[in-house]
């Protein structure tokens, strides 16, 4: 770029920027993982309602969601349902999991996620379940093993459930893979439940 500059040709000067700031956008997308991957970092737990966490995903995959023509439903109770959980690391994992999803989905003629939830005793279940083809035997014996991954070369590193699997481990949870029986594939989280922030509050007066 810098010899083209010398010689005044603009035109080669800019697509050679372009070039680069590609790559370097890249490198990016490739460290961010491998970062989050090595990291160990103890998380931030509060009282977290569904809701804030649909609503923080959302606004991360709204437009993809929209452009790949997938429907996406979430439970109607959302606000009602506090999990113990870290809002910021639990919207990595909801924007990764809902991502897969889409992904898997990209081949099928109907394009739906559903996100149920379910009280299991002192545990929330929040699950991600697509209408796609559903895992291979392989796909669901090595998942979550780092850098295992079913996406064409190129599109991931095979860390994303890797990272959602420590995060959701580190908040006391369970992740989980299974093939739906009517297909497609579901992601199954359990967390602790929590109080709401007000009653918490009115508990700790007393």
């Amino acid at each position: 770029a810098l010899k083209f500059q010398a010689l005044n040709n603009a035109e080669r000067v800019t697509s050679n920027l372009q070039q680069i700031a590609s790559l370097t956008q890249r490198m990016a997308n490739i460290l961010h993982p491998l970062k989050e991957f090595s990291r160990k970092q103890d998380p931030q737990q509060s009282s977290v309602s569904l809701r804030d966490l649909r609503d923080g995903a959302m606004s991360i995959l709204y437009g993809q969601l929209e452009r790949q023509n997938v429907v996406i439903t979430w439970p109607e109770e959302a606000d009602r349902i506090w999990l113990k959980a870290d809002l910021l690391r639990m919207e990595q994992v909801m924007v990764n999991l809902i991502n897969n999803a889409a992904q898997a989905m990209e081949q099928s003629s109907i394009k739906q996620i559903q996100i149920r939830a379910e009280s299991c005793g002192e545990q929330i279940a929040i699950s991600v379940c697509d209408s796609g083809p559903g895992l291979s035997h392989e796909a669901l014996d090595q998942i979550f093993t780092p850098f295992f991954t079913t996406k064409e070369q190129g599109l991931g590193l095979g860390l994303g459930l890797s990272i959602s699997l420590r995060i959701v481990e580190s908040l006391g949870g369970m992740l989980s893979a299974h093939n739906l029986p009517e297909g497609g594939a579901e992601f199954r989280i359990r967390l602790n439940k929590a109080q709401p922030p007000s009653a918490q509050a009115t508990k700790d007066s007393k």
